[in-house]
């Protein structure tokens, strides 16, 4: 039976992508052997895969709101309500926490520009250099200033962007762009993964879905040969399996237990991103040992505090959000 409402080959890759992230923050803090370690050291992939269906999903957004209405300005203004409210509310009181939680405990550095918790609040984070860590990705929120940065471009793209081979030729520009930057990088040269995302959904209106496929395999196979390119490969994977997967979705019946393992983390992917870190800096501070104890808290805390910030913040207070914003 199949769920009209979710999109299983969307859900599997932003449940990876989560998986992925979650992965790599706790094999930071134990060391896991094998192959289990291997996967979990390259988890950061999957904050591009996120970017990757950003920008997919922000088309297939962007042309369901300019289809519904002949105002562009009222299409606009939607899709930036939509956004906001999905993105901000949670993020907001997670940066609240931690404004709290560090100020208590008096571990607030010096942040060279000035700027401190101004940074949070406005997604500066990645664009205005200073010496401390702690004002560059406090909580892994360096991908929000990235996320919020696409948001707002993307009308502008979607307008502009409207060929295949544009959006991945801008998606090449922009890995160079990041390569050459490395952790120099502003939120800007992220946008690759977005752009590839876009090539998805631009190269399946055009129909030219095995073209771009084949053209992706080559470029991977090459990255392999010549044992260069690595940070390309898994992102133009994870773009070819949606690409494959638009043609012939994957569908499970809802009362499957893999659907629903999947679909379930998918829905509070967002949640466990933010919750996740949260949870683990409150730990780092107060338990201090990585052992069976601090793990198993923070599983516990984590699910607690991923299932009241879903129900909470994302359904309730942003649904809320919604419709007062919309008149609905």
């Amino acid at each position: 039976m199949k769920n009209s409402n979710r999109d299983f080959s969307l859900d599997l890759l932003r449940a990876l992508a989560c998986l992925m992230v979650l992965g790599v923050h706790i094999g930071q803090r134990f060391m896991l052997p094998g192959t289990i370690g291997s996967f979990f050291e390259k988890g950061s992939t999957g904050v591009g895969f996120f970017f990757i269906l950003s920008g997919y999903l922000g088309y297939v957004s962007l042309e369901k709101e300019f289809s519904r209405s002949k105002d562009s300005f009222a299409a606009v203004r939607i899709f930036y309500v939509k956004r906001a409210v999905h993105v901000l509310p949670l993020y907001y009181f997670v940066i609240c926490f931690y404004f709290i939680f560090f100020t208590v405990r008096n571990r607030v550095p010096e942040d060279s520009s000035g700027l401190y918790w101004v940074r949070y609040i406005f997604f500066l984070n990645r664009w205005v250099p200073t010496d401390s860590e702690f004002w560059i990705n406090l909580g892994a929120t360096w991908s929000i200033s990235v996320f919020v940065l696409f948001y707002i471009l993307a009308p502008v793209i979607f307008m502009l962007v409207k060929r295949d081979y544009v959006a991945g030729i801008l998606a090449i520009v922009f890995y160079v762009a990041l390569r050459l930057l490395g952790n120099n990088a502003t939120p800007i040269m992220y946008m690759f993964f977005f752009f590839l995302g876009i090539l998805v959904y631009l190269s399946e209106k055009e129909g030219n879905t095995i073209w771009v496929i084949s053209a992706e395999c080559m470029l991977v196979l090459i990255c392999v040969l010549t044992d260069s390119g690595n940070s390309l490969v898994a992102p133009v994977i994870a773009s070819m399996y949606l690409l494959a997967s638009r043609g012939n979705k994957l569908v499970l019946s809802e009362k499957n237990l893999v659907y629903k393992v999947v679909t379930g983390i998918s829905a509070v992917s967002y949640s466990i991103y933010l919750v996740h870190i949260l949870v683990f800096t409150v730990l780092d501070e107060l338990w201090r040992t990585y052992d069976v104890g601090y793990l198993v808290m923070f599983v516990l805390a984590t699910t607690l505090l991923t299932i009241l910030s879903y129900y909470f913040v994302e359904k309730k207070l942003s649904g809320k959000l919604l419709r007062v914003m919309l008149k609905k």
